[in-house]
């Protein structure tokens, strides 16, 4: 990476932009679905102002929480984008298929103006503000792979516990006695959640999934 890059990646881990309006990001999910292993999507600036702006990976269930792992790949990474101007991005998997994979795009951006602003005067506290730019979703998609749901029993608290190779929306759960209780949360491999509101007085018999519908769930 050049020393301009390099400089841009330190201001871009102190400062986000006062600018996110000014760039247009997809407004759904970017998939990629095995046997691909690459996708691409489009940023613009829609302002009247050159941005530069910076594209990290955050872990699905928490977008302040950056991913480290190396799977997923974009490029370019920074980028600095004219008013009115595309910006053409790849997204690259190049981990194993044998399961699925999510994570939050995250894209800050700041004015090319700001770059180069004088911020040696201590007592100015004007311009930038450090907080997390617009987020989407990217899902990794191996087509075999099933969630693998089950409840958890931990201090007389009800976990969920999703130990399947795929993610899912959990609509709802269904308690012994026939209630049906929203949850409304996606959950990826390997999760945990707590079932707020339950206890282990109370049993809990299937899990409505969004693609997978109705499964019955063991107690671990």
């Amino acid at each position: 990476m050049s020393i301009y890059l390099r400089c841009i990646a330190v201001i871009f881990s102190l400062f986000t932009s006062l600018v996110q309006a000014q760039v247009i990001v997809p407004n759904n999910a970017i998939s990629i679905t095995f046997p691909k292993t690459q996708a691409q999507f489009a940023l613009k600036n829609s302002g009247k102002l050159p941005i530069v702006v910076q594209l990290d990976l955050a872990n699905r269930n928490d977008v302040y929480t950056t991913s480290n792992d190396g799977l997923a790949i974009l490029y370019p990474r920074i980028s600095r984008i004219e008013p009115g101007a595309t910006q053409k991005i790849s997204a690259m998997w190049r981990g194993n298929q044998d399961s699925s994979h999510y994570y939050y795009i995250r894209v800050n951006t700041v004015l090319e103006a700001e770059l180069s602003r004088d911020r040696a005067n201590a007592s100015s506290n004007e311009g930038l503000t450090a907080e997390v730019g617009q987020a989407f979703p990217l899902n990794i998609i191996s087509p075999s792979a099933r969630p693998a749901l089950s409840i958890a029993i931990s201090d007389a608290q009800l976990w969920l516990h999703n130990s399947g190779a795929s993610g899912d929306f959990i609509d709802a759960i269904k308690l012994q006695d026939g209630r049906i209780a929203r949850v409304g949360k996606f959950m990826v491999p390997g999760q945990k959640m707590l079932l707020e509101g339950l206890d282990s007085s109370q049993t809990v018999s299937a899990a409505k999934l969004r693609k997978f519908g109705w499964v019955t769930l063991e107690e671990e």
